[in-house]
C-alpha cells in the first residue's frame, strides 16, 4: 500500500497544527492558567485601589481607617476577592502602617511594578500580605 502525496501533505499539516497548538500552550500557558493569572491581576488592581483609598483617608483624617468599611463607596468599589467574594484582609499595624492581604492563585504575576513603589505583582501563592505605610498628612 502506497501513501499518496496528498495523504502525506495532510499528515504533515496535522502534525504541524498539533505542534503549533502545543507550542502555544507552552508559551502562553493553558486556558486554566490564563484564567488564574487574570484573577490575580484583578486582585492586584483591587489592592492598589484599596491602598490608594486608605492613603487618601489617612491624609484627610490624619489617621488610618479602623477597617475597610470606613472607606466610602466612592473611594473604592471592590473590597472583595473576584473569585471567592471574601473580603480582602486589612489590619492597622501602627500609627501609619498597615497590612493588606489577599489569597493569590499563582506566585508572582507577570505584571510590572505598580506606581509609588507598591509592587503588588510580587507575591507568593496563597495568602500573602503586603506591609504598607501611609503618607504623612
Amino acid at each position: 500500500m502506497r501513501i499518496s502525496t496528498g495523504q502525506l501533505l495532510i499528515g504533515a499539516l496535522v502534525i504541524l497544527s498539533l505542534a503549533a497548538l502545543v507550542g502555544g500552550f507552552l508559551i502562553i500557558g493553558s486556558p486554566a492558567k490564563q484564567r488564574l493569572l487574570g484573577l490575580d491581576n484583578k486582585r492586584i488592581q483591587h489592592l492598589y485601589r484599596i491602598s490608594s483609598a486608605v492613603n487618601h483617608y489617612a491624609i484627610t483624617n490624619e489617621w488610618l481607617p479602623a477597617s475597610l468599611d470606613d472607606l466610602s463607596n466612592a473611594e473604592i468599589e471592590q473590597l472583595n476577592d473576584p473569585e471567592t467574594g471574601e473580603p480582602y484582609h486589612y489590619e492597622v499595624t501602627g500609627k501609619t502602617t498597615y497590612k493588606l492581604c489577599a489569597v493569590f492563585a499563582l506566585a508572582d504575576s507577570d505584571l510590572a511594578a505598580q506606581p509609588r513603589g507598591y509592587n503588588f505583582a510580587t507575591h507568593a501563592q496563597g495568602f500573602h500580605c503586603f506591609h504598607l505605610t501611609a503618607p504623612d498628612s
